[in-house]
């Protein structure tokens, strides 16, 4: 079982890694664990190091962009070939929080698709799938990505109790309202949303880079 985790295992401390491991590794085979910040790189690996079971994303979350490095891109494409992290994570737009740094943001957006370009070149290409795409066909959405990525397809997956989980954490108030009333994928979106000024520049700077992932997501 791998489990794909909002839990921040580099904000514990490195002392509550007790025995070589934080888990049951007869239940699970990878946690996959997203960093935040250039710190929680190190870290990660650190807590890999000790407990081979727990895998790392690395990225740059809009809320720490202040710690980012002088060149920040150059360090995570180092970080890519060398670590070998199992995903790229946490680089988007957050225009809403109220401390956020917009400027730093559009730089890594930016720099995030000449990752893409970069690593795909040298023949690592990443996985790109739409959420629309699961939401409008999930059997068929996960069984590519499973396939793809070497695991089993498990009809369960299309489904799930009702109601919150005890793993959810702080943040299922803010996130997981829909989730925790839903049992199952809801159908495709229709239409657009209505958007505000800012919201539609936002919109139109951002599509040219949505479209050149498209352009390489999961067919099926």
């Amino acid at each position: 079982m791998w489990i794909d985790t909002h839990c921040h295992l580099d904000f514990i401390c490195e002392d509550k890694l007790q025995d070589g491991s934080l888990f049951d590794n007869s239940l699970l085979d990878l946690i996959i664990c997203p960093s935040a910040n250039h710190k929680s790189f190190n870290i990660l690996k650190k807590l890999n190091q000790k407990d081979k079971s727990i895998v790392y994303a690395f990225g740059y979350h809009p809320l720490y962009l202040c710690d980012i490095p002088k060149n920040p891109i150059h360090y995570l494409e180092n970080e890519v070939l060398n670590s070998k992290p199992i995903a790229i994570g946490e680089i988007g737009l957050d225009f809403y929080l109220g401390n956020e740094d917009k400027e730093k943001q559009k730089i890594m957006f930016k720099q995030q698709l000449k990752l893409f370009n970069y690593v795909s070149e040298i023949g690592h290409r990443p996985l790109v799938i739409d959420s629309f795409d699961i939401r409008k066909d999930p059997r068929s959405a996960l069984e590519c990505l499973c396939n793809e990525v070497g695991l089993d397809f498990i009809p369960d997956m299309l489904s799930w109790p009702k109601g919150g989980h005890k793993s959810d954490g702080v943040w299922a108030k803010h996130w997981y309202g829909a989730v925790h009333l839903s049992e199952g994928f809801s159908e495709e979106e229709k239409g657009l949303p209505s958007l505000d000024v800012l919201q539609r520049d936002i919109s139109r700077k951002a599509l040219p880079f949505y479209y050149a992932l498209e352009e390489n997501k999961l067919k099926f």
